[in-house]
């Protein structure tokens, strides 16, 4: 799961994923979805499964500064 927080809010939502969600950088090299950090900007398209928004890609925007 992850805890992603809504630009310019302090809304947070939880986003599931699993083994068909796609991590990839602006250059297209694919990344694993455990290497993202907290700070990280991310673009994804999620799909709703049972009853679970679950993030169908991931694009890494920009890399955080960390926590």
């Amino acid at each position: 799961m992850l805890h992603i927080s809504q630009a310019e809010s302090r809304i947070l939502n939880k986003i599931g994923y699993d083994e068909q969600t796609t991590v990839v950088t602006l250059d297209g090299k694919s990344m694993a979805v455990t290497s993202l950090k907290p700070g990280d900007e991310i673009d994804t398209s999620l799909r709703l499964r049972s009853r679970i928004t679950t993030a169908k890609q991931i694009v890494l925007l920009r890399p955080g500064k960390g926590p």
